[in-house]
């Protein structure tokens, strides 16, 4: 449960933005129309059991809160849909962010029948080809980046279902990772850890996310300072910016931290985890530093997660900081 005051700025921008969604034509599932979630657009009407009982997120993201900053002061055009919600044949579901590139948030199940041998690791990484020109992030984006392309809902937990695990290659289910000691170390052994958990919570509703603390930092920007550095150490001259350059191509924003919520329906109880996107090495992913509370997922996010669940169920739940797997 998130209960906030949002500055007059925010305020107009969220109008702005439920204006671009209704002009989306998404549409949203009404009292009339049987076997909907009231409440769920209808882009997500074939992966609604992904969110029972604990519904759709509600709210606004951190990035539209900063009326999107750029550190770089720079002004990428804005996209026409501040988001565009999509449904992986049943598996997974997310938000995207048009702004930048990254979903906002990415829902799924993680069950016995979607663990197995049965599947093999593509590493084919594609671009959805039904999102609008220069909404999602490309493959270029990321070659030479020194970012990984970070999988929010995993490979792993589709292991059973060829079809699900190639699916989430595609570029609106990643973020921008640091790599080594992150996405390739505490990230991945967090992942396998809550697949362990299925075992003897036969389902679990995972939602994962980005976190951005301040402007935007994109990985655009992120080539230009290597750029920079590597000509400095060369002794080269730095290249001035031409006057009347366009404006900068779209670029994913490279998020400050990522979170996951892991929600267990059977038992009733939540744990959450937020970890700095930088290299963490030699360093577990159960240390007390890394469990947080939904109530500061929310905080940090814009985001009011599980909030069909009752009330109170929300309360205590919600502000609970647990060690990690005492549920």
């Amino acid at each position: 449960m998130r209960i906030a005051r949002y500055p007059a700025a925010m305020l107009r921008l969220m109008v702005a933005v439920f204006a671009c969604a209704s002009l989306a034509g998404t549409g949203r599932a009404r009292a009339d129309d049987p076997g909907l979630p009231l409440d769920l657009p209808l882009d997500l009407s074939a992966c609604a059991a992904l969110f029972d009982p604990v519904g759709m997120p509600s709210g606004i993201d951190g990035a539209n809160g900063m009326d999107y900053a750029f550190r770089s002061g720079a002004e990428p055009p804005a996209p026409s849909r501040a988001f565009i919600y999509r449904c992986t044949a049943g598996g997974f579901a997310l938000r995207l962010n048009g702004v930048t590139e990254v979903p906002d948030w990415v829902v799924e199940n993680i069950t016995p029948g979607l663990i197995g041998d049965g599947a093999e690791r593509s590493d084919n990484f594609f671009v959805d080809p039904t999102l609008p020109a220069a909404y999602s992030a490309q493959l270029a984006d990321y070659r030479h980046s020194n970012f990984d392309r970070g999988h929010q809902a995993p490979a792993g937990d589709f292991s059973g279902d060829q079809q699900l695990m190639d699916e989430t290659f595609v570029l609106s289910n990643m973020g921008p990772q640091v790599g080594r000691c992150f996405n390739q170390g505490i990230w991945r052994d967090l992942e396998t850890g809550i697949r362990s958990l299925v075992g003897s919570r036969k389902r679990l509703i995972v939602f994962t996310g980005p976190i951005f603390e301040g402007p935007l930092h994109t990985i655009a920007d992120h080539k230009a300072e290597m750029e920079k550095q590597a000509r400095a150490a060369r002794g080269l001259p730095q290249q001035p910016a031409a006057a009347g350059d366009a404006p900068p191509a779209p670029s994913p924003a490279v998020p400050d931290a990522f979170y996951k919520i892991v929600y267990d329906p059977g038992g009733g109880r939540t744990i959450a985890f937020r970890f700095p996107n930088k290299a963490l090495c030699k360093t577990s992913y159960r240390e007390r530093q890394f469990l947080t509370s939904v109530d500061a997922i929310e905080e940090e996010t814009g985001f009011d997660f599980l909030p069909k669940l009752p009330q109170r169920d929300q309360v205590m739940m919600e502000r609970e900081t647990l060690p990690a797997w005492n549920w």
